[in-house]
């Protein structure tokens, strides 16, 4: 359900615009299952009788029997996070363009949100208020002709909390894994002669209970946002080219995520002498990495909370990062003599620990609420250039008119290959918070994030021919030839390199390759009335 209201009002030379806005957003059977209640996982380590890291412990494969004593196992994998979600998202805006002379005109204005996130039970475990966004932007005409125009402009942008968060995040979830050996394999791909090498383990603490809504999120929690300015100029320098220069340097100030590291709670309890008979255990809560955080834990397991203030020592993360600067430099051909074209370069850098609310790493989709930190050791060597950091890109666009009725285009993009990485297990983590093939390191070896070289050149070329009969006025016939010579470039590959105590035989494979060639014909009808 949504509701928008805006308002304009001119007063000399000041444009006045005020508006609101109201979302109510329900998500209903969010979320996943696996299949068939499962998966097994079938594994082999070349050393059996050597303890290995799995299911949150330390275990010889041998020791279970079976063909454990040749070095195979299995794992039994159960997902189930599926849940309704909710979200009332509003916003109250107001700007003030101000045409200071003719050529001159300076726009400032001030943006104020709200969001308010509840699980499957609609009770509310995310609140945000008061997310206070000033913007400024000025534009000047310099000749008064509008054939040189310089431009800048600053802004604070708030990111809200999808609904996708309270699946796992704030609802029931089941995430198990469970390792075992074997005698054989069934029809249906069940393990025979079954023993169990560990219990049925979850890393985050979901085990399908239900989750207290007043435990999920820090207390005061501050809201995600980035700051950004831009500045640049316009030149036409000829009635057949125009050209111009934007730089763009945007900053990360503060992020929301999931945290799930149960020691600096454990370890707070026991310096301040709690008793934690009753308690069952911390799972992930919302909060703000790199930061202080406060948190209601329920110790007594009866609803009576302590309030648990950890420093940003206690906690072990270090400041949340992301830095984008880029410089645009184009070049362009006005519709003249025919023909249309321009040209874009872009030079830009993408660096820090935090992509944003997804990890493109390993292809997690919870929404604000990835692996990225869940514990500190993950975090070690995770500041680098990020998963979409292409440092060159060149767009090029333009169409000819062969004949009134005919003319061709196209779109071209070189681009410059996105980072590598290496993630690998890390045997220094402790096995009780370890997520397995998680980590900056492969083979033991270091691996900083971006570090393992770059994924091929992208290059692409669309091209289009229209048609527009002179006997239907309005009417255009289009053709479309997306990737018209069919490059099959590598864009994203699997970038975890160990499964469980081995290799991954995956590790290094191409997960998707570039859209092959496609056409598409379609037809466009426009009438002014």
């Amino acid at each position: 359900k949504s509701f928008r209201l805006d308002l304009e009002y001119k007063i000399g030379n000041h444009t006045v615009r005020a508006g609101l806005d109201d979302n109510k957003l329900s998500s209903l059977n969010a979320g996943d299952f696996r299949a068939g209640g499962g998966i097994y996982t079938y594994r082999f380590t070349p050393t059996p009788n050597t303890p290995i890291s799995i299911g949150g412990i330390r275990k010889a494969v041998a020791s279970g029997g079976g063909l454990g004593t040749q070095g195979y196992y299995g794992s039994a994998s159960i997902f189930n996070s599926v849940t309704n979600a909710y979200s009332d998202q509003s916003a109250q805006y107001v700007e003030d363009r101000w045409q200071i002379t003719k050529d001159l005109l300076l726009t400032a204005g001030l943006r104020n949100e709200q969001f308010t996130n509840k699980n499957g039970d609609q009770v509310a475990f995310m609140e945000m208020k008061n997310q206070i966004a000033p913007r400024f932007s000025a534009s000047w005409d310099v000749n008064g002709d509008a054939s040189f125009k310089v431009f800048g402009s600053a802004g604070r942008y708030h990111v809200q909390i999808p609904t996708h968060l309270a699946v796992r995040g704030a609802s029931r979830s089941l995430n198990t894994i469970q390792y075992f050996t074997y005698t054989g394999v069934d029809a249906n791909g069940a393990p025979i002669g079954r023993v169990d090498l560990t219990p049925a383990y979850s890393a985050n603490n979901e085990y399908y209970q239900p989750k207290d809504a007043k435990t999920l999120s820090a207390i005061d929690l501050k809201p995600t946002y980035q700051d950004e300015l831009t500045i640049g100029f316009e030149k036409a320098f000829s009635p057949s080219l125009n050209f111009g220069v934007k730089g763009t340097y945007r900053t990360l100030v503060t992020t929301i995520d999931d945290f799930c590291d149960w020691r600096p709670i454990d370890a707070w309890a026991a310096r301040n002498n709690v008793d934690t008979s009753n308690y069952g255990g911390f799972g992930c809560a919302n909060f703000n990495p790199g930061e202080a955080n406060a948190f209601w834990i329920d110790f007594a397991g009866n609803k009576t909370y302590s309030k648990v203030e950890l420093s940003k020592e206690d906690l072990g993360f270090p400041d949340a990062k992301r830095v984008y600067a880029a410089v645009d430099v184009f070049a362009e051909h006005p519709m003249r003599n025919g023909w249309y074209g321009k040209v874009n370069y872009t030079w830009s850098r993408n660096r820090g620990n935090t992509e944003g609310q997804t990890l493109s790493d390993v292809a997690q989709t919870d929404v604000a609420a990835t692996q990225t930190w869940d514990h500190p050791e993950l975090m070690v060597g995770a500041y680098g250039d990020l998963p979409n950091h292409r440092e060159h890109q060149i767009k090029a666009f333009g169409f000819y008119e062969l004949t009134p009725q005919w003319s061709i285009g196209g779109n071209a993009l070189i681009a410059s290959g996105r980072p590598k990485n290496c993630i690998g297990n890390d045997e220094t983590v402790d096995p009780d918070v370890s997520y397995g093939s998680a980590y900056r390191t492969c083979g033991g070896v270091a691996m900083p994030r971006g570090t393992a070289g770059r994924l091929p050149w992208d290059t692409r070329l669309d091209m289009n021919v229209v048609f527009k009969p002179q006997q239907v006025k309005g009417l255009a016939l289009k053709v479309d030839v997306f990737n018209v010579f069919d490059s099959q470039t590598t864009q994203t590959i699997d970038e975890v390199y160990n499964s469980a105590g081995s290799v991954s035989s995956t590790y290094g494979r191409t997960i998707s390759y570039t859209a092959p060639r496609s056409i598409r014909l379609s037809a466009e009808y426009n009438h002014k009335f």
